[in-house]
This record gives structure tokens, sequence and C-alpha cells, in this order.
């Protein structure tokens, strides 16, 4: 089923379920130019102070957003946040079935690092296989590149720009 629901009660107890609201920045992510309607999620969290490693993840986004942009610029924050703070690396990850996360992952510049098999249940009871992507300190100048040139040629809306 992922991540998308119906309506908004649904939406509601779903991430309520979902996010990890005590190891994890959890971010809602607003379209400015819609009057900072709510349209997806995601988080900065499993921190691992010791090794100057975190994971981008927990992502979720309405589908009229798919594709447009506004997860190269989540992401973008994110990932110069995690850096601008210290950090070495930072994970992402994907469902090895969810073809249209991991290929968004990988237009941001992400170097895959392998897949773990059978880590968690799906909802429908298969066994998840979950590929594993990082970004280090030292991409991360080309990765935010990468990511800006993105930006630069696709815009979410007419009036979208995306953030500094």
């Amino acid at each position: 089923m992922g991540a998308y629901r119906e309506d908004f009660a649904q939406w509601s107890e779903f991430l309520r379920q979902w996010l990890p609201w005590q190891q994890g920045n959890v971010y809602a992510v607003c379209l400015r130019s819609l009057d900072d309607r709510v349209i997806g999620t995601t988080t900065l969290g499993d921190f691992d102070l010791k090794n100057e490693s975190a994971h981008i993840g927990w992502t979720a986004y309405s589908p009229d957003v798919w594709g447009s942009g506004v997860n190269a610029d989540a992401k973008r924050l994110l990932l110069n946040t995690a850096f601008t703070h210290g950090f070495e690396r930072i994970r992402l990850q994907a469902d090895v079935l969810n073809v249209r996360s991991r290929a968004a992952i990988e237009r941001i510049g992400a170097q895959e690092e392998g897949v773990l098999r059978h880590v968690q249940r799906r909802a429908d009871g298969s066994w998840r296989d979950t590929v594993i992507y990082s970004v280090l300190r030292e991409e991360w100048p080309h990765v935010r590149s990468v990511i800006d040139e993105r930006l630069a040629g696709r815009p979410a809306d007419p009036s979208y720009t995306p953030s500094p």
C-alpha cells in the first residue's frame, strides 16, 4: 500500500505510527506558493554522533508533486543541514521494489552501497529487501551541484523556486 492514503484521517493515523518521532527530526514539507500547503514529510534521524552519521528517510509526498523537484529540494536542505553540522556520512535507503524512490535517490547523486536482504516485513507480509545509498562529506559539493542543476531546470509549479 505504501504511504498513500485516501483521506486525511487515514494519512494522519499512518504518520503517527510510521514516523520516528523519538529518534529523528521530522519535517513537514510545504509549498510556499500554495499557502504553505503540507505536501509531504521527510526526516533526518538515526543519529550516530560517535560515527558522525545519520539517515534521511521516512519520506512520503502527495502524488501530485512526484517528479516535481520538491523531494530534491528537501533532500538538499537536509543534506546541507547534516554536513554543516559536522556529519561525515548520510544514509538514504529504499525498498528494492520501489523503483521511483530508488531513481530519485540515484538522481541526486547518492552512491549505492548494497542490498540488505529480508530487513523487515512489508504491509502485505512479504519480506522487504532494502537498497542502501550514502553521501559522504567529501561528495557533498558534487551532489549539491547535481541537485542544484536539477532544481534550476525543473520547478515544482509555475511559482516555485528552490530554497537557498
